[in-house]
């Protein structure tokens, strides 16, 4: 993969940046599991004007990066409200290791923080974009388990938890952010559930085991109806505890997509804040 870009800006620094991201892999799946070790290297190059003084205007970082990604698939016959399902119980485990390179002089254009998540736990980068790679050598541990329909492999109930392991501390950060070295991440995991053909809920909660006084980050939860083609109803509530004060929120969202005639729908959206007391 090979991108070019080119950032303007009337008073900021900006200039041009090449980013390269060669990789090989060599996955070796079976019906019980996989595992796959990738080696990634990526570079990135700046051109830029309008630089800050004793910041070069010509900037390079070429920075290694391996990750192994691992699951074992379990699986046995049961019922489930007397129908006969398939119940799994998948063990993953998830190693990257990046090595540290400086990268505070360069500019960030299109890079921000990743909003933790269970999604988080299998991301070989903590950063968006590619002014930010991030120094990485930790350890995702998960564990899943499915409720399979037999008749026709509809996930009928899903669960989800997983933690990461650091080994040491997070050098690379955004501007103005600090050295993270807690030897943990927060516990995310996830609820899904098909209450039936129409009905479907998920949940995702965030516990951080380093909070005495509100451990639990995030909570979402999410209803959702969809009684036909291009019918559908979706309810929402989410809360994020938030690192600072304009980070936090405290939602319910409600949105739905209904046809009127064959050409013309109707959609409409309602997020309200419950810590505002606002729409």
């Amino acid at each position: 993969k090979a991108q070019y870009d080119y950032f303007d800006h009337s008073a900021k620094v900006h200039g041009s940046r090449v980013v390269a991201l060669p990789s090989a892999q060599m996955p070796l799946r079976r019906s019980f599991g996989y595992l796959i070790p990738r080696a990634r290297l990526y570079y990135t190059g700046y051109e830029l004007s309008d630089v800050s003084p004793g910041v070069a205007s010509q900037q390079s970082h070429l920075i290694p990066s391996l990750d192994v990604d691992g699951k074992l698939i379990f699986e046995r016959d049961t019922s489930w409200f007397g129908s006969p399902v398939l119940q799994t119980l998948e063990p993953r485990l998830y190693y990257v290791l990046t090595t540290f390179e400086d990268q505070s002089d360069s500019p960030l254009f299109d890079t921000t923080e990743l909003d933790f998540s269970f999604a988080s736990l299998f991301r070989p980068n903590r950063f968006t974009g590619y002014d930010r790679v991030g120094d990485e050598n930790r350890l995702t541990l998960a564990l899943t388990s499915r409720t399979l329909d037999s008749r026709d492999g509809r996930e009928l109930f899903r669960a989800s938890v997983g933690q990461i392991q650091y080994f040491k501390e997070r050098e690379v950060q955004l501007l103005g952010r600090s050295l993270v070295d807690d030897p943990s991440s927060s516990v995310a995991g996830e609820l899904a559930a098909s209450l039936d053909e129409d009905w479907s809920a998920q949940a995702t909660v965030q516990w951080n085991p380093h909070e005495t006084e509100s451990p639990w980050e995030k909570r979402v939860l999410n209803l959702r109806y969809a009684p036909g083609e291009n019918r559908v109803v979706n309810l929402s509530y989410r809360y994020n505890l938030g690192k600072t004060e304009d980070q936090r929120y405290e939602d319910t969202d409600l949105s739905f997509h209904f046809p009127v005639t064959s050409h013309v729908g109707l959609v409409g959206r309602w997020l309200y804040s419950l810590l505002n007391d606002e729409t």
